[in-house]
């Protein structure tokens, strides 16, 4: 998650594509405050591809997840079995821990980037 302090670092960035993504980010974080409570924006997305360019970011466990299509748990959602109760196979490595300044600065400086090759 993207604070409202690290949204506005982005902004600070000035750049063609930060200048997009900060707004957007913005709204999102507060769309997310005053529905949830949540103090920043979740970036699901960006983290999972920020784990295939840096997976030391990340601590996985190996688990099985489905999707829940019958509406006995959720419907169409994902569900990891963390506890083991399905008695079915893992099958998806699950990010449970995250180095947030790892993903922060990766985040940066792929903004700058962005912004440095879009100028």
């Amino acid at each position: 998650m993207l604070s409202f302090e690290e949204i506005n670092e982005i902004a600070g960035f000035d750049g063609p594509v930060s200048r997009v993504v900060a707004p957007l980010l913005r709204f999102f974080a507060q769309a997310n405050r005053d529905i949830f409570g949540f103090q920043g924006a979740p970036v699901h997305d960006a983290l999972a591809v920020a784990s295939l360019v840096e997976p030391r970011g990340n601590t996985t466990r190996r688990l099985h997840v489905g999707v829940e299509t019958e509406g006995t748990l959720t419907r169409g959602r994902t569900v990891a079995d963390v506890y083991g109760v399905s008695g079915k196979e893992a099958n998806a490595d699950v990010a449970l821990e995250v180095d947030r300044e790892m993903f922060r600065d990766l985040m940066y400086d792929t903004m700058r980037t962005l912004d440095r090759e879009c100028s």
